[in-house]
């Protein structure tokens, strides 16, 4: 069962190319609370904000969220998992890293068993209508996964990979955005305690 539905808590990752001359702590604050990420009653949500553009992060932490990650292990999270890659380039690491490591830490804060965060979602088998798995691939999935690949290729190469990274992220179960303000996110109502951290690389 997903985290939101077992605790009401949301864990969302936003990437911007830029801030647009906006301080990062106003508008990670500004659009944690317009989303209303995390329960409205725990205001337990959680936003890893980053922008490539201005090279800057921020953690934003619910109010019930502070006792478990105060703004100097958000510091921390941020030093250990983000900034680092990022420097070196690997933002792919960088982001997951970081979005599975708040993510243990939430299921620490409500006892819960964060051995399978990492494999929670992995594997997708395609099942035919009777329910049976297929195990046969056609032509088109082949073509399909053919004209894929050489989208990413052209993606890596002309625009660094943002908008394969956009999309990786958009199919995480947390509810991954990419940019402000965008449809189809559902939060619970949730607003930020105005705690967390802010790093640039």
């Amino acid at each position: 069962m997903p985290l939101a539905e077992k605790t009401g808590a949301q864990i969302v990752v936003v990437t911007v190319e830029s801030l647009n001359g906006q301080d990062i702590e106003s508008y990670a604050r500004g659009l944690f609370n317009q989303w209303g990420i995390g329960d409205a009653q725990k205001n337990n949500g959680l936003l890893l904000l980053i922008a490539y553009g201005d090279r800057q992060s921020r953690i934003e932490v619910g109010y019930g969220l502070e006792g478990a990650l105060n703004d100097a292990k958000t510091g921390r999270i941020q030093d250990d998992y983000l900034i680092g890659n990022f420097q070196a380039g690997d933002y792919d690491e960088g982001v997951v890293g970081t979005y599975l490591k708040l993510a243990e830490e939430v299921y620490k804060e409500y006892a819960l068993d964060s051995n399978a965060i990492a494999n929670k979602n992995v594997y997708y088998y395609p099942v035919d209508e009777s329910g049976a798995t297929r195990n046969r691939i056609t032509f088109g999935e082949i073509l399909m996964g053919f004209i894929i690949v050489i989208l990413v290729l052209m993606d890596i190469v002309l625009n660094r990979g943002r908008l394969t990274r956009f999309i990786l992220y958009a199919a995480m179960r947390s509810g991954s955005k990419g940019g402000r303000g965008g449809g189809g996110f559902s939060g619970g109502g949730g607003r930020s305690g105005g705690g967390g951290s802010s790093r640039s690389w």
